[in-house]
């Protein structure tokens, strides 16, 4: 793997060594919640150079099991195909007390050239559409 962080935000916290994050997993595993919430919250069409990244306008979705599953590969999709540090992604359902938010899992496994490392993180979408990753 070339790099274990996006090109800007190397271009904005550079390090010493240009990379550097694959030696501290909390830092990499933030960087990829970073760029998890950024793809996540981008629409499709916002980009004019990859109009396919980020993820459909949630805001009117209803809630449902056929509105769960295409959030679910919405999510999986845009992962697959967008962040490469994680490997073998599920996206889970998880019920919440809040009926203007839908929570999901996403679980993964983080590589890099020092091995794997599992990975959960937690996203919320919010009645705006705004997805939050923790």
């Amino acid at each position: 793997m070339a790099y274990d962080r996006p090109l800007l935000e190397r271009i904005e916290f550079p390090d010493s060594e240009g990379r550097g994050l694959a030696s501290d997993p909390a830092q990499l595993t933030a960087s990829i919640r970073r760029h998890l919430q950024t793809m996540l919250n981008a629409r499709h069409g916002g980009s004019s150079t990859v109009p396919d990244y980020g993820t459909s306008d949630f805001s009117d979705v209803l809630r449902g099991t056929r509105a769960i599953d295409l959030l679910s590969s919405e999510i999986m999709r845009s992962i697959d195909q967008y962040e490469p540090r994680l490997v073998d992604v599920s996206v889970a359902y998880v019920e919440g007390a809040d009926p203007f938010q839908l929570h999901f899992d996403i679980v993964a496994t983080i590589v890099t050239e020092d091995g794997r490392t599992p990975a959960v993180f937690r996203t919320t979408i919010q009645s705006s559409g705004e997805m939050k990753v923790a």
